[in-house]
């Protein structure tokens, strides 16, 4: 996947994430006992490849969350290894990285957010021939507000703390 450039959408920006942001979502993943785990990936949060992007979602006050897609990609060979074909996968895995603090005001722009961003972020993704997002959660208060605000369900197929999201792919 390669870098969206910036996009604006209500009184949003969604920007890919740069070192500079760094200290933000190493601060706040730090805080976070569900993401602990990355914090022994330095760059995590700002990771820009080929397969994977980091990005920031800024209102008026500055940064609301972090996220992070993931894209598989396939090769397909003939029985002799030639005629490889690459191709993209259809799924796209989505982490975010919400601001921990208890206050109710975070956790509103952060919602606000996600309600605003996630049918902007569904047509550009069914436009790159995405037609399934996904991701993992064990935190009840995530998954209640995924599956009611954003159409998520559970994917009986990846586990029982797996949610996926089915596109339609743009025309």
């Amino acid at each position: 996947m390669n870098a969206l450039p910036t996009f604006e959408f209500a009184s949003y920006r969604l920007r890919p994430a740069t070192m500079d942001d760094l200290p933000t979502a190493r601060a706040w993943n730090a805080a976070d006992p569900d993401h602990e785990w990355e914090m022994q990936f330095e760059r995590f949060w700002v990771e820009q490849t080929l397969v994977a992007n980091s990005y920031v979602l800024e209102d008026a006050e500055g940064p609301v969350f972090f996220l992070k897609m993931s894209r598989g990609v396939h090769c397909y060979a003939d029985s002799e290894g030639k005629n490889r074909k690459w191709e993209w996968d259809t799924q796209v895995e989505v982490q975010l990285q919400f601001n921990p603090a208890p206050d109710r005001m975070v956790k509103l722009r952060t919602m606000e957010g996600l309600v605003y961003g996630w049918p902007w972020l569904e047509r550009m993704l069914a436009g790159a021939g995405v037609d399934t997002v996904y991701f993992q959660s064990k935190n009840p208060r995530t998954i209640q507000f995924a599956t009611k605000r954003l159409g998520f369900s559970c994917d009986v197929y990846g586990g029982s703390d797996r949610y996926s999201a089915y596109i339609a792919r743009a025309a």
